[in-house]
């Protein structure tokens, strides 16, 4: 039995960080699975939201490159090259993560 006070009433911030990033991505993927099962008429895939736009902050990486392989996985057929792809990847970056790029 653990000692009377020990016991944090509140989670660490970083877990209950984390906590909201697995749901955001539970949601997603629950998303993803009904778009994936509804094709458009033309024969592609219906199209997953965009990623937000990264703004170079080390902390919200994870989430958004986890986000942007997503997107060019289930959206592979509105990406014809690879140089479409990166194209697309660029434009989900923010003018100052755009400049560290550079």
């Amino acid at each position: 039995m653990a000692p009377t006070g020990t016991h944090q009433k509140h989670a660490d911030p970083e877990i209950e960080r984390l906590s909201r990033e697995v749901e955001k991505l539970t949601a997603l993927c629950e998303t993803l699975l009904e778009k994936i099962a509804s094709k458009s008429e033309s024969g592609h895939s219906t199209k997953l939201p965009d990623p937000e736009r990264f703004d170079a902050s080390p902390v919200y990486f994870p989430g958004w490159i986890f986000n942007i392989r997503l997107k060019l996985t289930y959206d592979a057929d509105h990406f014809h090259s690879d140089q479409h792809r990166m194209a697309y990847v660029y434009s989900r970056l923010t003018q100052n993560a755009q400049f560290h790029m550079s």
